[in-house]
């Protein structure tokens, strides 16, 4: 019993993985405790980490995964600490350049991975929303590192401080979210000409993300189960 549940759940770790990435998207950013919420995040890009390796064929590169990580948690570590305000600017941007890199690779790796499978099966689908969602994450970074060089970029009712750089997050989040789904509920706007660049990619890259790849898979998902109805038919 033991054994056949452990293969329904590595048979279906996008699905955790997207069920979590819902959850840290939409609950995190309520979270009042700090602390519990660098845990929660933390446990989130390693979750992201570990099944994106799972899909990474070559040894050789699952080392520059590890390193980015590492690199990853060494600066957030040091970003935490009770250093000056330069200091802690410096190491969040470190961080958040660490961090883009790692979600680049992971996305890599899980678009290989659905490239590459023969049967589409729910997971796979599953795989495709799980990137499509990492997507949306790492140009959350992009826009977070493009605020920590000019704060006026987005038009964020608050300041960006150092201090209180979760809350800050959580708006980039939702603003990340609203165009890459193309919503455009307009109460954050972009202000500076890079910020309308990245708005104006992010969109076009969720556009296509949903009406291709997830149209291909899709179609494929349902041409093989209409191929197994007809072989059952048959015999």
């Amino acid at each position: 019993m033991l054994v056949n549940f452990w293969r329904l759940i590595k048979n279906l770790k996008f699905l955790q993985l997207a069920l979590y990435i819902i959850f840290a998207f939409f609950f995190l950013p309520s979270f009042g405790n700090r602390w519990l919420l660098e845990l929660a995040s933390g446990f989130l890009l390693l979750n992201v980490l570990l099944v994106s390796l799972s899909t990474v064929g070559a040894v050789r590169w699952r080392w520059l995964f590890w390193l980015l990580f590492a690199a990853a948690a060494i600066c957030h570590g040091i970003y935490l600490t009770q250093i000056g305000p330069e200091g802690r600017l410096l190491f969040i941007r470190l961080t958040i350049i660490c961090n883009m890199l790692l979600l680049l690779l992971c996305i890599g790796g899980i678009l290989s991975y659905i490239f590459q499978t023969i049967k589409v099966t729910l997971d796979t689908l599953f795989a495709a929303v799980v990137a499509y969602l990492i997507i949306a994450c790492t140009f959350t970074h992009a826009y977070l590192l493009l605020c920590t060089f000019n704060p006026q970029s987005l038009s964020i009712p608050l300041p960006l401080r150092m201090d209180s750089f979760n809350i800050f997050e959580s708006n980039i989040i939702y603003y990340s979210l609203i165009v890459i789904t193309t919503v455009g509920m307009g109460d954050i706007l972009p202000l500076t000409p890079m910020a309308r660049i990245l708005t104006v990619v992010e969109a076009v890259v969720g556009q296509f993300f949903v009406a291709i790849l997830m149209a291909w898979l899709v179609g494929r998902f349902i041409a093989q189960a209409i191929s197994a109805e007809k072989l059952e038919s048959q015999d």
